[in-house]
């Protein structure tokens, strides 16, 4: 039996403290929230058309170990899935189109987002943040750790495409991520992975590391975004290895920071360098193929930078 809800002041599907119920094939539109559990663990939300919500269309607070799966989230003001402080939640199949945010989970670790479409967001396609406003009456240590982001396609989101906010030990894999304002992005986070992604047509970088030390860029491919293919900027004890970067502005830029790695990558057909050094200390670039850039490698303001590998075939400087 499908319900049809529709036209509340509330939510459409509240569940207050409860456990191990199923939420199934509902139409619910034009209400506050969709669909709303307080507080609850071990619950499905399957096979759903939440739509028009005036805020999110499924909201999980305080919840661990459910399911989210196979429904179809559009149109909502505010986030399409929002999962506000719990762990080990899974958000699989979903297709979530025109929200403020895709998904955003906010205070969680060992969540899973898997195989969902999210596209054409006013905001950000997928938002891990462990980052927590100090209020008064907070005892809670901020955490967005451990959380893998999988074989999702995320495409024509306004701002992000993916945005990790001081998180570690998250996996971003598979993902195809394109034409969004900004493709990955990791904020002051530690120890992540971002592995066999296509990153592509993007408005601005590909991928971005601000102030994050340990993390791994590994086997992406790269290709026509317009600014940086990959960007760390002031992190340290980072490694890009193994990743096809082609046909952006610019191919690698790492700057200001220490003991960065870049190994094993095809860095081609870039319009101004192909990777480009700068106020760094301690740089390992090894056995990188550099070719049909503008420029080839460039380094500036940096000490004990190491370099072997193939430089060919570029327009300007080695």
């Amino acid at each position: 039996m499908r319900n049809e809800l529709r036209g509340a002041e509330c939510a459409g599907i509240d569940i207050n403290r409860g456990n191990e119920n199923t939420i199934q094939g509902n139409e619910v539109k034009e209400v506050s929230w969709g669909i709303n559990i307080n507080r609850g663990n071990e619950n499905t939300i399957q096979g759903n058309e939440v739509k028009n919500s005036k805020y999110d269309g499924i909201q999980i607070y305080k919840g661990n170990k459910n399911t989210v799966e196979g429904n179809e989230v559009r149109e909502n003001k505010q986030d399409g899935i929002f999962i506000n402080i719990g762990n080990e939640n899974t958000i699989e199949g979903n297709k979530v189109k025109e929200n403020g945010n895709g998904i955003f989970i906010n205070i969680g670790n060992e969540n899973t987002v898997e195989g969902n479409e999210i596209r054409d967001s006013k905001k950000n396609g997928i938002v891990i943040s462990g980052f927590l406003e100090p209020m008064d009456g907070w005892t809670m240590t901020p955490k967005g750790n451990e959380n893998k982001i999988l074989r999702n396609e995320i495409r024509e989101n306004k701002e992000y495409g993916i945005y990790i906010r001081e998180g570690n030990e998250n996996t971003v894999e598979g993902n195809e991520v394109r034409e969004n304002d900004m493709g990955i992005s990791i904020n002051e986070g530690n120890e992540n992975k971002i592995h066999w992604n296509e990153v592509r047509e993007n408005g601005e970088d590909g991928i971005y590391i601000y102030k994050g030390n340990e993390n791994k860029i590994f086997g992406n491919g790269v290709r026509g975004n317009k600014w940086k293919g990959i960007y760390i900027d002031k992190g340290n004890e980072n490694t890009v290895e193994g990743n096809e970067v082609r046909e952006n502005k610019e191919g690698i830029n790492i700057r200001e920071g220490n003991e960065n790695t870049v190994e094993g990558n095809e860095v081609r057909e870039n319009k101004t360098y192909g990777i480009f050094v700068n106020e760094e200390r301690g740089v390992f670039m090894n056995e990188n193929k550099v070719s049909m850039n503008k420029r080839g490698v460039l380094v500036e303001e940096s000490a004990r930078v190491y370099f072997t590998g193939d430089i060919t075939g570029n327009k300007g400087d080695g």
